[in-house]
């Protein structure tokens, strides 16, 4: 992990943590997401938003928030059997409008994922973006 962004927030039941490599340059748009500690075999989504709060939500905390809503990050993936998802973050297709990054923009991101008959989430990781 290179340290792309910061960490905030606490984790869910589970323990995941997300981290990103990459770089947080909107030029280079290389930036990935992982999250890892998920249960394996269990399908998950990342999503991000510009505000950060704390929401009980199933086993977790929904540590992001959005003054435009939240924007999903698609496709959903499967943890697999090592337990973790990833999604390389495509800067030039935003989900909507209103989830555009661009530099200096500050996003929150936040994978939630299947654990049990609920849900669980990672902590929170918030990114700067640069040129």
């Amino acid at each position: 992990d290179c340290g792309v962004g910061q960490n905030y927030c606490v984790s869910g039941q589970n323990g995941a943590l997300i981290s990103a490599d990459g770089s947080a340059s909107v030029s280079a748009n290389d930036l990935i997401l992982r999250a890892e500690g998920v249960p394996p075999g269990v399908n998950g989504i990342f999503f991000y938003g510009d505000l950060q709060t704390a929401v009980l939500l199933g086993q977790g905390v929904r540590c992001v928030g959005g003054s435009a809503g939240l924007f999903r990050l698609q496709p959903v993936t499967n943890s697999g059997s090592a337990g973790e998802l990833s999604h390389a973050l495509d800067l030039t297709a935003p989900p909507l409008p209103g989830g555009a990054i661009t530099p200096g923009s500050t996003w929150n991101f936040q994978a939630w994922f299947r654990s049990g008959g609920t849900s669980d989430l990672t902590d929170g990781l918030s990114v700067t973006f640069t040129p």
